[in-house]
């Protein structure tokens, strides 16, 4: 896979970086040597993390970070929702529930904690869907983190929404708490089966920060910035997906980092 990646990087020079809308590899040290070939190149690998240039969370981060709006934070609670739900092949191409979705909600929880890496991981799911379940792949999992410094965190992530995604975000400090509501045209949120007032995809939810995330790759072509992503942020979340998937299959909490070189292996290609 790697001599493929490198062969896309030293293409003409019509063709001048790497985006990628998911990790390149799932397993981390494919995806760390895609990583150290674009660099061998000189040409940009962008990871699409889009959940990050949402403006919403932007906002959130700022807020956390540079206004230090929330003081010391206690708790992170994350519902990400999927509509429309991927089909299972495709769910089992992209490496499964953790690696196609539970990644991005990690990508972002690790931003806003600095960085940092849980000391604990536990989950537990299931496959309401017979198709996923005939796969042994969960369609709904719930993921428990402990961070250094004691930060809780907790994140609810479904195949499974009636007609509108659910994408939520929760930040607990000391001095205060900042949500993320879901969004839709009309500002009005409801609950039941016929309260269907402003249906909303995944791709519609999150389309500005798409769009900010094409514009980011543009900037990387024409050298004005570096890619967002970096090496170490990208492995960082693989580490944690691959520990909750193992805590989800051994049905048993995982320490990190004793257990992370063996946890940062445990997923291997889909053919």
């Amino acid at each position: 896979m790697v001599a493929r990646w490198g062969q896309l990087l030293q293409q003409s020079a019509i063709w001048k970086g790497v985006f990628c809308e998911r990790p390149p590899s799932l397993d981390g040290q494919t995806a760390e040597a895609c990583f150290d070939e674009a660099d061998r190149c000189g040409k940009p690998l962008v990871c699409g993390f889009y959940k990050r240039f949402d403006p919403a969370f932007q906002f959130l981060y700022r807020q956390v970070h540079e206004e230090h709006a929330l003081g010391q934070i206690h708790r992170i609670a994350a519902v990400s929702s999927l509509y429309p739900a991927a089909s299972p092949a495709f769910l089992k191409r992209a490496g499964g529930i953790f690696y196609n979705a539970a990644v991005h909600d990690v990508d972002v929880i690790s931003m806003l904690l600095g960085e940092s890496v849980p000391d604990a991981v536990f989950a537990l799911g299931h496959a309401f869907c017979s198709d996923m379940a005939s796969l042994k792949e969960a369609d709904t999992v719930v993921i428990s983190m402990k961070f250094p410094g004691g930060v809780l965190v907790s994140l609810d992530v479904s195949q499974h929404c009636t007609d509108s995604c659910d994408q939520r975000l929760e930040v607990r400090g000391s001095q205060g708490t900042l949500r993320m509501e879901n969004q839709n045209s009309l500002g009005i949120t409801g609950h039941g089966p016929s309260l269907s007032l402003c249906p909303q995809t995944q791709a519609g939810r999150y389309q500005d920060a798409y769009r900010e995330l094409f514009r980011h790759f543009v900037r990387t072509l024409k050298g004005t910035e570096p890619p967002q992503v970096t090496k170490e942020q990208l492995l960082r979340a693989i580490q944690v997906v691959a520990t909750a998937e193992q805590s989800w299959r051994s049905r048993s909490a995982v320490n990190l980092p004793s257990e992370v070189a063996e946890a940062s292996v445990v997923k291997t290609e889909a053919p």
